[in-house]
């Protein structure tokens, strides 16, 4: 007598790398999804005679699909109004009240054992990455549970979907216009621990070597992951004498700890020296001075990192992104 299979809609979502919404979708014969993946889930359901049960037909036409943003967090890290913008962005875009976007964070790899995506993935329809780590173990997960999944930065795995800012082309047009302002001595200012994988400091170094400008005059301050740090480091800078002709600075936020170090000290902006940030997130225009950056278009990100999502869900193929940013001149420099 032959043994009754007991595959299930897991074991060929596993097989053939799709989401179980995508199975689904094909043992109901929907529309929307492409004939190419139609006949490798048929192909599937096939070889491992799986029987679609009542579950498996009716997932398909559940009313809602939850979406789940999942972000690191680093504790010391105060930089966090463009994160906000760029989250409440993904909210705006959804205006079907079937899709349900859900938002939760953490700081350290044990708070993921509680997460919501951790104890709910049947729950997750596909998630929203941020702050994503070489290897993350949230992408493992999700691999691992055929949860569609698309990531916010770059990543250098070629089966992941991101959408990422082009740190690199942006940071190019920000040195530029700092170079046609007869500036020369930059220092720029970032989180970051190491120059690898660093598109924005590679970025600069490399308009200096386009412009034949000695790297010399190309200072990094690295591990300024606060206010309170970059102020100290700007007040030492003005006390050493040792200040640049601009600072370029890796986000808005932290040039705050940048103007109020110069303020105090009397330095006129941008007559003795510029400033040049990076985000364009809304307060940017309300510091004193203004503050010129390069706008990274949060509403066009947010749209696209939310109809990929939506895509993979629905078992259609995507590609990864950058979009390009947008120099903001405002009276930080001349």
């Amino acid at each position: 007598m032959i043994q009754k299979s007991k595959s299930t809609i897991k074991d060929v979502a596993k097989k053939t790398g799709y989401s179980i919404q995508t199975v689904s979708r094909v043992i109901n014969k929907s529309p929307d999804v492409k004939e190419s993946t139609r006949k490798i889930i048929e192909s599937a359901i096939k070889e491992l005679e799986y029987k679609p049960n009542f579950y498996a037909r009716n997932l398909n036409s559940k009313k809602n699909v939850n979406v789940l943003i999942s972000i690191r967090r680093e504790k010391g890290h105060d930089a966090t109004i463009w994160l906000n913008n760029l989250v409440n962005e993904i909210i705006v875009v959804n205006n079907t009240p079937k899709i349900s976007i859900f938002v939760e964070q953490f700081y350290e790899e044990k708070e993921l054992k509680k997460s919501l995506l951790y104890t709910t993935s049947n729950f997750i329809d596909g998630a929203v990455i941020f702050n994503k780590l070489e290897n993350d173990s949230r992408i493992s997960y999700l691999k691992n549970n055929n949860v569609p999944y698309v990531i916010f930065g770059k990543s250098s795995k070629d089966e992941d979907i991101f959408v990422a800012s082009d740190d690199y082309n942006s940071f190019i047009t920000g040195t530029k216009y700092l170079f046609k302002k007869g500036v020369r001595k930059i220092d720029f200012i970032t989180g970051n621990d190491t120059f690898k994988e660093d598109d924005r400091e590679r970025g600069i170094a490399d308009t200096y070597r386009k412009k034949n400008v000695d790297l010399k005059y190309f200072n990094v301050i690295r591990k300024m992951k606060n206010q309170e740090e970059i102020y100290k480091e700007v007040i030492k800078k003005i006390e050493n004498n040792q200040l640049p002709e601009a600072f370029f600075i890796s986000g808005d936020e932290k040039a705050a700890g940048v103007l109020r170090a110069l303020n105090e000290k009397s330095i006129k902006i941008p007559e003795e020296i510029m400033i040049l940030g990076y985000d364009n997130i809304p307060i940017s225009k309300y510091y004193f001075p203004s503050l010129s950056t390069i706008d990274l278009n949060y509403k066009k990100i947010a749209d696209k990192l939310f109809r990929k999502i939506i895509n993979l869900i629905n078992g259609k193929e995507e590609k990864s992104e950058f979009v390009a940013g947008e120099l903001i001149i405002r009276n930080s420099t001349k």
